[in-house]
């Protein structure tokens, strides 16, 4: 919010690139094993002996997740700072959040997903400097990430990942219902749902409040067909419009004819393992699935293919989860959260790293890698990744993500506004609904 205080940027600049080659960085080449990253030089004059709490969310990744933690230890121990890792589980992430910013205390540094951080904007430091300073020696911020955490022109978070979405399908399923090529619109997708659906595998991705995969394709599936909730000004509600009609009136239909009428039930794992179980023939997911399926589903590996957003009567549009992190306005080490941020986490030396380990899972939020082809997936199926955090869209459209915004997302509201319609609603008492419930926390 205006009334928080900035974090005031009395530290050098942020280290040069040469530097921390200098200082032992791995320049990697395509395919080079991977190890731990190796940290520059710390300023202990200036952290030494200093604290740091991290509320972090660990990956799904395995090995970007422990790459990252390696990464925060080691600099902790280079810079004597006595770190703490702190983490729950995804679905009490809110919870642990509200509990922090009730008793003002109990990290330093936090992760945030795109409704934590309008949730807790309040509670949430004036970073406007720092993201500027770090966004600039990574050559500048993608829009979407950009824009999520700021308000009346001061940013309250500065973005990490953007995790990549992409459409897992059954190559062999969808051959045998006359379709080899993954669709390219909504309508193509029901057209084949419809068959897939009739042979026992429908489509499926989650209609239940699952905070990251729930908005990915329901936000998307609203844009394409020209549906927004406000407009420019953030403020005046634009929901109730002949395109959000016309979507809900064929995500009827769709529902009914193509989709797997267990996605009431998923969170973020069920749609991952009615995919890998044969269950269904495709969903919309981030590569979890498929960088999984040697492990998981061996048979499927040469089955399934990754296909790209598809496009309504008003284009193609992809939401996918963001992250981010935040310094609390409760902080007691301050100085120690913006060392480890300038320092480590965005030396280009571990964005580098964490973005091979992730083999297009967590993706940057900035252009500081976009020319580096040793980065980037090799794996053909993989290729979208290296453009998909600079098109994605962000819930609020077409105004700015506001509080509100991610206070609508928090209680999964373009969600159940799909969910009720697939369980018998009418569209127009759906939408009324729905804005009703934006209505109040709009005046609260």
């Amino acid at each position: 919010m205006s009334g928080n205080k900035p974090i005031h940027l009395s530290r050098r600049s942020f280290l040069q690139r040469s530097a921390l080659a200098a200082a032992g960085g791995l320049a990697m080449a395509a395919g080079a094993r991977l190890g731990a990253p190796s940290i520059a030089h710390a300023r202990a004059s200036d952290v030494a002996g200093s604290k740091l709490t991290v509320l972090w969310m660990k990956g799904s990744i395995a090995a970007a997740a422990d790459l990252e933690q390696k990464m925060m230890e080691d600099w902790a121990k280079a810079a004597g700072v006595e770190l703490t890792i702190d983490t729950v589980a995804l679905a009490e992430w809110a919870a642990k959040l509200a509990t922090l910013a009730e008793v003002k205390g109990g990290a330093d540094l936090i992760n945030l997903y795109t409704q934590h951080v309008g949730v807790n904007q309040p509670v949430l430091s004036d970073v406007t400097d720092l993201k500027a300073e770090i966004g600039k020696s990574l050559g500048g911020w993608y829009p979407g990430p950009e824009a999520v955490g700021v308000a009346d022109g001061k940013a309250h978070a500065i973005p990490t990942y953007v995790y990549g979405q992409y459409w897992h399908w059954r190559t062999d399923l969808f051959a045998e219902a006359g379709a080899s090529e993954w669709p390219k619109t909504w309508e193509e997708l029901h057209k084949v749902g419809k068959t897939l659906k009739e042979k026992g595998t429908p489509i499926g991705f989650t209609l239940g409040p699952a905070v990251t995969d729930g908005a990915t394709h329901n936000y998307s599936l609203l844009w394409s067909f020209g549906g927004k909730e406000f407009e420019e000004d953030g403020k005046t509600i634009a929901l109730d419009s002949p395109e959000t009609l016309a979507c809900l009136e064929f995500f009827r239909d769709f529902y009914h004819d193509a989709l797997s009428e267990e996605a009431f039930a998923w969170n973020e794992t069920g749609n991952n393992q009615a995919y890998t179980s044969g269950l269904v023939s495709a969903t919309n997911n981030a590569n979890t699935i498929y960088l999984g399926l040697p492990a998981n589903a061996p048979d499927l590996v040469d089955k399934t293919s990754l296909g790209g957003a598809l496009a309504g009567p008003a284009g193609a549009y992809q939401y996918m989860s963001m992250q981010f992190w935040g310094i609390p306005t409760y902080s007691a080490n301050v100085e120690a959260a913006t060392a480890f941020l300038k320092d480590a986490y965005y030396g280009t030396d571990f964005q580098k790293q964490v973005l091979i380990a992730g083999n297009g899972y967590n993706l940057p939020s900035h252009h500081g890698l976009d020319a580096d082809d040793s980065a980037w997936p090799s794996d053909k199926n993989l290729a979208a990744a290296r453009t998909l955090a600079g098109a994605v869209r962000v819930p609020g459209y077409a105004g700015p993500f506001t509080s509100a915004v991610g206070q609508s997302m928090d209680k999964f509201l373009i969600i159940n506004m799909f969910a009720s319609v697939a369980q018998g609603t009418e569209p127009k008492e759906a939408i009324a609904k729905t804005i009703d419930e934006m209505n109040v926390i709009l005046k609260a």
